[in-house]
This record gives structure tokens, C-alpha cells and sequence, in this order.
């Protein structure tokens, strides 16, 4: 089962930010610290080199000149001192860009080579003056003018805690919003390396790159960030109709999975169920494959190695139970088959947490879906986590003359050893990444994989 470069590469694109900002974008940094971590980011390395160069220039010069002026003998005139302040920000400017811009030259020609976290921290450091100028400059206004606020302790103190502060959290952020890293030259994942190479077109990487951040336990929380490394393997397999955007789903999928320390294979052929031994290696298979027909031996493979080798198995929507009509024991296997979506698109209905306790649904309250609501025939024997009612407000068809139903939205059970874990929202991608959902998502993923550790 290779990988799909293709569908990696592309993967790589919506997951990362385009790197497109330029010189202009950088400047504007000065008046706008909050955008310092989407121009680490984003910004192309050329223009983040010159807005580098300008603003350590700016700022060691900018500091240097308030000292020196705030330390002066308190004898010459505001513009006698104004002259010192642009002679002493020349001088310290000149110094400081003599020493750093040949290393910032070097280390974003190296950043360039390796890997997108990698640039995204020389970019980070060589932006991060730009917020502090303006305050620097302020400082030296007020030294000029003799301020007794510019030569005190605490306003120095107050100043080096509140740009260590924006440092902090800025750097936070910048990683937050990465979605693992990954090869600038070919979009491979850099995840659990062996080595600092990149395994698909060879490219030397930052030695740091054989781990990545993981940001997906609480977003945006630094305090819950940790470093993991891919100790588990996944298959997505996506393909079939297109009215579900399986390839956009897929790399969705993918992605979650590596931001959940997964080694993660995507193939876009049914061939990835041929060979049962490959298959009962995995902890996890997704598949997103609405439609279409397993050969008997790929039906054999697959529930095989979630029966007997306990891999789990888990999806949503049609991609996982209105995937292979006409194959009886992948049904009995994922335990639902759609039927129906009366009303089809644009219903909004409400899916209601039946069991507050399980790990996938623990702490998730009711939320509503505007989607299609899936009538399904499902197996007695599964474990409903969430359920929705029939029939939805304003919606007609020939089930209307049954009554109220409760039909399950959420899912678990077990088929032989594996765990099995179905969602039936997600019709297309901004449904499955919309929240609630794609946390729950996220947790079905885990629950399934962890089945297979406890055999």
C-alpha cells in the first residue's frame, strides 16, 4: 500500500497556509502585533529577509539610542538630544546588521531546504522586532524630551516582560495553527523520522523535524501542547461518488490523524484492501468511499483484520455505511446501511448525546446539523452515542404516516476483535469539519485505534 504523493502534496497545500504575504504585509506588522504568527507563516522568505533586516536594524538601533539618551548628562537641548538619538540608531543599527543579516541570509537559505516548521520559526525570529519598534521609538521620544518616565527602572522592566509576553505568545500561536510539518520541496509529513532526510525526495531536513508539535488536545492551549512522535499507522481510503468530496474528506481525515500521532497512508484505490497481512498491521482504516463494489477478496481482507487482528475501523456518512451496497458482511462489520435522506440537503435537525460518559462523546452537549439527516437500517446490537428524530420540522415523505422515531446519528460496537465507530453526518467536507462534529470525529478515530493496543 504506497502512499499517495499526489494526494499528500495537495493535502499539503490546504493544510498549510499559502505562502504568499510580502514586503508590505511585513511592514504593517509594526502597528499590528496580533499578526505576527500568520506572517511567520505565510509570508515569502525573500520579503521576510528584507522586513528582517530592517527591523533589527530599527530595533537595536532604537535601543540603543533611548539608553544611551535616557542615560545622557541632562545638559543638552531636546534637539542636541534629538541629533544623539539618530546618531546613536545609526551606530547600533549598523553593528547589530552587520552580524545579523549575514546569519539571517544563511539560516532562511537553509530554512528554505528543509522543512515548513523549520522556516516558520526563522521567519517567526526574524519578524519578531517589528511590534517593539514603535514602543522603542516612543521610549527615545520620551528621552529626548526628558521624561522622568524614560530612565526609570520599571518602565524597563514593564517593557522587557511585555514583549517577552507578545514573543511567547505569538510563538504559541504560530505553532497552534501549523497542521504538522512537512517537506517544502515534496509535502511528505516529517513525522517519527528515523533520520533528518526526507524519506520521498531525499532533501536534508532540521534535525528537529523528526518530531512535530500537537496541537489537536485543546487548540490554541499552549499549556496542553506536546511533542509526539507517529507510534500508530492509519489507512484512509477514499474514493467513489463525488458528491461527497472524497478526496477533500480524505485529506481532512489525514490530517487529523497525524495532528493524533498517526503514520498515516491515503490511497485513492480499493486496492489497499488486497492484502489481509499488510491490513492487520494497522491500528486504524477509514474508509470514505460512497458506492461502488469490494471484490470478494478485498471483503475477506478487510473484515479479517478488524475481526481477527482487532483493527478498528471508523468513518461517516455515506463514505463509511453507504459504501459497498452489495457486500452483506461489510454492513454486518460497520452495523448500518442508509436508505434515505427525506428532505435531502439543507435539513436542519437536532442530534441529541444519548451517553454522556463515553470517551467520544464525553463533555459534547446537543448541537444542531444543517445537512442530510440519514434514515438508516442499523444492527440491533450497536451502542448509540447520539441519536436524531424523525420526522424533521417541514419535512414531508412516506415515513411521515410512522410517527416520531429515534434513529442513531452516532455509533459504536464490535466485530470480533475490533472496534467499530460510525458518525452519519459529514455529506461534505465543511459538515465534517464543522464543530462539534469534527472533535467527536477525532475522539471516534482514537477510541477504534486504541482496540487494537488492548489485544
Amino acid at each position: 500500500m504506497s502512499r499517495d504523493h499526489a494526494a499528500r502534496a495537495a493535502d499539503a497545500d490546504a493544510a498549510e497556509p499559502a505562502t504568499d504575504a510580502g514586503f508590505a504585509d511585513a511592514l504593517r506588522l509594526m502597528w499590528s502585533p496580533t499578526s505576527l504568527p500568520r506572517l511567520a507563516m505565510t509570508l515569502r522568505s525573500g520579503a521576510a529577509l528584507a522586513a528582517g533586516a530592517v527591523y533589527w536594524f530599527a530595533f537595536i538601533g532604537a535601543a540603543f539610542a533611548a539608553v544611551m539618551t535616557a542615560e545622557g548628562d541632562g545638559v543638552k537641548a531636546p534637539d542636541e538630544r534629538f541629533v544623539a538619538f539618530v546618531n546613536y540608531f545609526v551606530l547600533g543599527g549598523f553593528v547589530a546588521a552587520s552580524v545579523i543579516v549575514p546569519l539571517a541570509w544563511f539560516a532562511s537559505l537553509d530554512a528554505d531546504m528543509t522543512s515548513e516548521h523549520h522556516r516558520t520559526r526563522v521567519r517567526f525570529i526574524l519578524l519578531l522586532p517589528g511590534p517593539i519598534i514603535l514602543p522603542l521609538l516612543a521610549w527615545g521620544a520620551l528621552a529626548i524630551w526628558r521624561v522622568p518616565l524614560a530612565g526609570s527602572p520599571w518602565w524597563i522592566m514593564a517593557f522587557v516582560v511585555a514583549m517577552g509576553w507578545l514573543m511567547w505568545r505569538g510563538w504559541n500561536t504560530a505553532h497552534a495553527r501549523a497542521h504538522g510539518d512537512r517537506c517544502v520541496g515534496c509535502g511528505y509529513l516529517l513525522i517519527g523520522l528515523p533520520q533528518p532526510r526526507c524519506p520521498e525526495c531525499g532533501r536534508d531536513l532540521y534535525p528537529g523535524q523528526t518530531v512535530k508539535w500537537n496541537s489537536a488536545i485543546l487548540p490554541g492551549d499552549s499549556r496542553n501542547r506536546r511533542l509526539v512522535v507517529a507510534d500508530r499507522k492509519a489507512l484512509v481510503v477514499w474514493g467513489g461518488w463525488d458528491g461527497h468530496q472524497p478526496r477533500e474528506v480524505g485529506q481532512l481525515f489525514q490530517r487529523v490523524l497525524t495532528e493524533e500521532g498517526f503514520d498515516v497512508e491515503l490511497s485513492d484505490t480499493l486496492d489497499a484492501f488486497n492484502d489481509e497481512a499488510q491490513l492487520s498491521r494497522l491500528d486504524l482504516i477509514v474508509p470514505h468511499w460512497t458506492c461502488g463494489q469490494l471484490k470478494p477478496e478485498q471483503q475477506a481482507a478487510l473484515t479479517a483484520a478488524v475481526r481477527n487482528a482487532g483493527v478498528g475501523i471508523a468513518g461517516c456518512h455515506g463514505g463509511m455505511c453507504d459504501a459497498f451496497r452489495n457486500s452483506c458482511e461489510y454492513q454486518f462489520m460497520t452495523g448500518g446501511q442508509w436508505v434515505a435522506h427525506p428532505g435531502n440537503d439543507k435539513v436542519r435537525y437536532s442530534v441529541r448525546i444519548k451517553d454522556h460518559a463515553h470517551p467520544v462523546t464525553e463533555g459534547i452537549k446537543d448541537f444542531e446539523v444543517l445537512s442530510e439527516q440519514y434514515y438508516m437500517h442499523v444492527d440491533p446490537a450497536i451502542k448509540v452515542l447520539a441519536d436524531t428524530v424523525f420526522p424533521a420540522p417541514g419535512v414531508d415523505g412516506p415515513h411521515v404516516p410512522n410517527g416520531t422515531i429515534s434513529m442513531p446519528v452516532l455509533w459504536t460496537k464490535m466485530y470480533g476483535k475490533g472496534r467499530v465507530f460510525y458518525s452519519s453526518i459529514g455529506h461534505q467536507v465543511q459538515n465534517v469539519e464543522a464543530e462539534p462534529h469534527l472533535t467527536i470525529v477525532r475522539r471516534g478515530f482514537r477510541w477504534a485505534a486504541d482496540g487494537k493496543k488492548r489485544n
